[in-house]
């Protein structure tokens, strides 16, 4: 397969067999492509911040950016513009969520006094100046929506702190392609922010299928991290989808409470995890969505070329569950 006009050839045999050699060779395609933009970028995102801070965030915020720049590819967008664009989107989106997501994880508590909560206004009003003064309109209201939607997911987070939440599968219908909707958290409906602030900003015409396909990454990015980070979540008083299904066979209530009272260990979790299969039914669950995602993408392709080339991204995330799997359920790059 060549994934738009990616140098890379796969096929979907290598996302299930060498899931970490695929995802080595796409950042490296990544990186050969778009070293220039990214590099632009960065410099742009210093000359907008009064500090380099932010530069402990840079390899996350990269990734960020390959999503925008591989659509920029497909739309054949001018260079300087996607840079711009980009540049505004980490600068009022990426960082300030990253900062307050990097809070929320270490209990502490978001309000009007909080630094992390008046550091991320300060960034959003740089950013929407910044977008402003280069008439970036559309993407400008698609930013702040965007943020918005994510100030509510967090505020559900929260709320949901040191609870167990239900998990009743709940089927939706939506351009009749099945999704298992669970208790899914996020607001964003179009693949990524920065996606669709570039779909706006070029008046890109998409239909509620393709907007389902595009949602359809948001949901295995979400399983797949949340196998990844059991532990993290845990510790911070959040139980998802592996801990959720694990309950369902074998009641957790008295060991969470233990465990955040601080009387036992993860261990107790981790065995209860694979002898119930929570692991795996979670993964089941995104190897369900990514069949989806194949069987949608075929059907678009003739009327939405760009599908060709953020496939690659859903391909990256099925990889990834599969490495999960090939490493009993651990995250073997996670400080990357």
């Amino acid at each position: 397969m060549l994934s738009g006009k990616l140098p890379l050839h796969y096929n979907e045999e290598d996302l299930l067999s060498t899931p970490t050699a695929f995802e080595n060779q796409l950042l490296e395609a990544f990186s050969c492509m778009y070293s220039e933009e990214i590099s632009k970028i960065f410099t742009k995102i210093d000359e907008q911040t009064s500090s380099n801070n932010w530069h402990i965030y840079k390899s996350k915020i990269e990734r960020h950016f390959y999503p925008a720049l591989i659509l920029s590819t497909a739309l054949e967008i001018d260079k300087n513009y996607i840079v711009n664009l980009c540049a505004a989107f980490a600068i009022g989106y990426s960082l300030p969520v990253i900062m307050l997501d990097k809070s929320l994880d270490s209990n502490t508590v978001l309000n009007s006094t909080s630094e992390s909560f008046r550091d991320s206004l300060k960034l959003i009003y740089r950013a929407n100046h910044y977008l402003i003064e280069h008439k970036y309109y559309k993407a400008f209201q698609c930013f702040n929506q965007h943020y918005l939607g994510v100030m509510s997911s967090m505020e559900r987070e929260v709320n949901l702190k040191f609870k167990i939440p239900s998990i009743n599968t709940v089927n939706q219908y939506t351009e009749n392609v099945l999704i298992h909707y669970c208790y899914y958290r996020s607001e964003c409906h179009y693949f990524s922010a920065i996606i669709e602030g570039i779909l706006c900003q070029t008046r890109y015409k998409f239909s509620k299928e393709l907007k389902v396909y595009l949602g359809i990454f948001g949901l295995l990015r979400q399983l797949s991290d949340e196998i990844a980070d059991v532990e993290d979540d845990l510790q911070t008083g959040l139980v998802t989808l592996p801990v959720l299904f694990t309950h369902q066979s074998q009641d957790l209530s008295i060991e969470l409470h233990d465990y955040w009272k601080g009387t036992v260990g993860f261990e107790i979790f981790k065995n209860a995890l694979l002898n119930n299969d929570g692991y795996e039914k979670t993964y089941n669950l995104g190897v369900e969505l990514y069949k989806i995602s194949n069987k949608m993408k075929y059907k678009l392709l003739s009327k939405y070329p760009i599908v060709e080339h953020l496939s690659v991204f859903l391909d990256w995330r099925f990889a990834f569950l599969n490495r999960l799997r090939q490493n009993n359920w651990v995250d073997i790059r996670k400080s990357h």
